[in-house]
């Protein structure tokens, strides 16, 4: 193939190092937490696109295991896991801005309760 070209096959040929996620694997485990920790519920937290594995596949995966929800860092994560049609519960783990509200109200998502400040609260 001359210099410039690019295809899917080459572009493959040049790397050197990749990820091959088994959702079976991660079903199996899921399982395994569930059994561990009974009777708690068991959320997958699929933030930063499931590590790098895909959110909406991992998700579906660990509630197709029994993960009762899922958490994520931000609310276009959120948002994105509801467009693949997902509809468990979803938590955010960081705080987020005012500007953010809208979006998680429609998304229908919990947020996880943060302080603004590491000072203490004026008594």
């Amino acid at each position: 193939m001359p210099w410039g070209s690019t295809s899917v096959d080459s572009d493959a040929a040049l790397r050197w190092a990749w990820a091959e996620v088994d959702l079976g694997a991660i079903r199996h485990n899921v399982t395994a937490i569930r059994t561990t920790v009974a009777p708690a519920s068991v959320r997958a937290v699929v933030k930063a696109n499931g590590y790098g594995h895909g959110a909406v596949e991992v998700a579906n995966a660990a509630l197709d295991a029994g993960a009762t929800g899922l958490c994520v860092a931000l609310v276009q994560e959120a948002v994105e896991l509801r467009a693949a049609g997902i509809d468990a519960p979803i938590l955010i783990l960081t705080e987020q801005p005012p500007e953010q509200f809208g979006a998680m109200i429609a998304a229908d998502v919990e947020a996880k309760a943060a302080a603004g400040s590491a000072e203490p609260a004026a008594e």
